[in-house]
């Protein structure tokens, strides 16, 4: 029998409250510990202390079965960056087990077998879409390129974009193309 939306809300109201009171013990018992004290709420075991505070912390969203089926990879995992986004009131990158977390709540169609060989997909999938995501640095944690701009390019190296020019040491491009035949016919008629 499913609850009428009124005893849903409600119940997660509860679950809030319950949530938000564990965080504080949890900060109490934190404090006690580092003041020298026995921590004074002796009740929170860590399974308990750690769903809750993760929920708190990094606004993690509950998703539907169903909800990723057949979507492509980069459209779900923005949805659940810009989800994140919402809950923490602002940027919110995400690690690749929480990405994966996600997509198995919304049963995404994994490609690949096996949880870890799904997280290296992960990681390669969004690595390889730098004009989408972004990995910050020294972590596996990937945000959105709208929070924190594009990767600076490397130096030295051409973009498809700049064409036969390269950079040399000045900075100052230089054409190295070779002449066309138009251009050599053109030298010879000015000689």
């Amino acid at each position: 029998m499913a609850d009428d939306p009124l005893t849903v809300k409600a119940l997660e109201k509860i679950a809030a409250y319950e949530a938000e009171v564990t965080r504080l013990k949890i900060f109490v018992n934190e404090a006690d510990k580092l003041n020298g004290l026995e921590p004074r709420f002796g009740d929170l075991s860590t399974a308990t202390a750690v769903g809750p505070i993760a929920a708190a912390r990094g606004g993690q969203k509950r998703w539907q079965a169903g909800e990723f089926f057949n979507k492509p990879l980069s459209t779900v995992v923005r949805q659940i960056l810009l989800a994140r986004a919402e809950t923490a009131g602002g940027p919110a990158p995400a690690s690749v087990d929480d990405i994966h977390d996600a997509l198995t709540q919304g049963t995404f169609n994994f490609e690949t077998s096996g949880v870890e060989a799904q997280k290296n997909s992960i990681r390669i999938s969004l690595g390889k879409n730098s004009a989408a995501f972004v990995r910050l640095p020294n972590t596996d944690l990937f945000g959105l390129v709208e929070w924190y701009g594009k990767k600076p390019g490397k130096p030295g190296r051409k973009s498809s974009a700049e064409g036969e020019q390269t950079a040399d040491t000045s900075g100052e491009a230089q054409d190295t193309s070779e002449p066309s035949e138009g251009d050599a016919s053109q030298e010879r008629d000015a000689a």
